[in-house]
């Protein structure tokens, strides 16, 4: 059963992430290099919120997949943790990236056909 958990959640996550890039790529819409630090901080406050949120549920939030329930509590926390300190560094070089491709310049806030008039 938890192999079917595991790829639903996969599957749950990964979509949005996918429609999301592809979203990026089709629409003018960038990240902004200095919101990095925003993800970071959402990932920090979630690992107390999954936490007492089982604990208030009664229910770990990934109850069938024994790494992600707090049965071991340092496991858990140490891939929670770890994914809210990689989250920056991918918002950051999507940032670069979306930048890039649309030519936005972040510091002055225009894109690359404003500034050429």
């Amino acid at each position: 059963m938890a192999g079917k958990m595991e790829a639903i959640a996969c599957f749950v996550h990964t979509t949005p992430i996918l429609t999301s890039f592809i979203e990026l790529i089709v629409t003018r819409m960038v990240f902004l290099k200095k919101d990095a630090k925003w993800s970071l901080f959402i990932g920090l406050l979630y690992i107390p919120v999954n936490y007492f949120g089982g604990l208030y549920e009664k229910s770990p939030v990934y109850a069938s997949i024994g790494y992600m329930n707090w049965s071991n509590k340092w496991a858990t926390f140490g891939i929670l943790f770890g994914q809210a300190c990689i989250m920056p560094i991918i918002v950051y070089i999507t940032a670069i990236i979306t930048q890039r491709i649309h030519g936005f310049h972040e510091h002055s806030m225009t894109w690359k056909r404003d500034r050429d008039a």
